[in-house]
């Protein structure tokens, strides 16, 4: 339980580097690229760890084990990773993360439909206490922008359109784009944010649902843990060449053109996909996959600190918030 725990706080401090560093990059390239070309560098380290570290590359286990990583992979790594980088690209790091606060009750629900088996009461309470307190760090009210002198001189223009009678025609029209313009952008804006949310929602589902499935296939004991990561990135991967298959794109070329942004997508893949998926898959192997996902939505607290090193300043909810949640951990592990 301990063992599983700690290898869950490992992945989440993962996870949250990864996703600040990847949101440097995100907006160069497409998701789906971004997502097959990381797979693929991921794959060629993993087989590299393994050639070295073990005396096979995957190990003689039941189909049903191996199909079951593999789905897991195709949902959790494929699927799941292009809505979260779309829902990155869209929504910023701090608000996609927020949405993934919502992958401990799925994947408690999911795991009660498809095994029958549940947290204790004290668990639950558990999981709503992490989310609560992730929801105080992440969920910062957006202070209202002050006024640009753009849209200073738009209000004054529309508040003297119904008084100033003599304003001559050319004006009225200009004015009258100035407006049709905000409100048109305003309303690109909204549906923007509600498609991010939808793409960040359905990311939350597959790998809640994908955790439920590598968790089942784990406790047979034949996979360690760096050999089913590496082979549900192997199915990631494969569902990314399918997609850029039927999408007919060029989303296999390397977009990254000057050094820095290479170095960026190195070491963001390095903590992401190798190390985060790897420490995630070895908590599987310890403990049941409400409470490893639960402790990933820790990911925020993480994000906290990153942003402290990064000189940002901290306000006293977040460090309440954070207590919060790491009581919640507490409650599930104990409780």
């Amino acid at each position: 339980m301990i063992e599983g725990a700690l290898a869950a706080l490992c992945a989440a401090f993962s996870y949250a580097t990864s996703s600040t560093i990847y949101s440097q990059v995100v907006k160069t390239c497409t998701p789906i690229q971004l997502n097959y070309l990381r797979g693929l560098v991921s794959i060629v380290v993993m087989y590299l760890m393994l050639l070295f570290t073990s005396d096979s590359i995957f190990p003689e286990d039941t189909q049903r084990n191996y199909s079951l990583l593999v789905i897991s992979g195709f949902l959790g790594i494929g699927i799941g990773d292009c809505f979260y980088f779309k829902s990155l690209s869209m929504l910023g790091a701090r608000k996609t993360i927020l949405l993934e606060t919502m992958a401990p009750p799925f994947t408690g629900l999911i795991s009660f439909f498809y095994s029958g088996k549940s947290l204790s009461f004290f668990g639950w309470i558990g999981i709503f206490v992490v989310a609560y307190g992730v929801n105080m760090v992440v969920n910062e009210q957006q202070q209202k922008e002050p006024q640009s002198e753009q849209d200073l001189e738009l209000q004054i223009e529309l508040q003297s359109q119904n008084t100033l009678e003599n304003i001559p025609t050319e004006e009225k029209h200009h004015t009258f784009n100035k407006q049709v313009l905000k409100e048109s952008e305003q309303h690109t804006d909204f549906k923007q944010q509600i498609f991010g949310i939808a793409c960040g929602v359905a990311f939350t589902f597959c790998q809640a649902l994908g955790m439920v499935l590598s968790h089942d296939a784990a406790q047979s004991g034949k996979f360690s843990s760096l050999q089913s990561s590496l082979l549900r990135i192997i199915a990631g991967f494969i569902c990314c060449i399918i997609i850029i298959f039927f999408k007919k794109d060029e989303s296999y070329k390397w977009p990254f053109e000057t050094r820095e942004k290479n170095q960026i997508f190195f070491l963001g893949t390095s903590l992401g996909p190798i190390l985060g998926i790897w420490c995630q898959q070895t908590s599987l192997l310890y403990t049941r996959p409400e409470i490893s996902q639960t402790i990933l939505a820790t990911t925020p607290l993480f994000g906290l600190a990153i942003s402290w090193y990064k000189g940002e300043l901290m306000k006293a909810k977040y460090f309440v918030g954070s207590i919060i949640a790491i009581l919640g951990v507490c409650i599930i592990i104990w409780g």
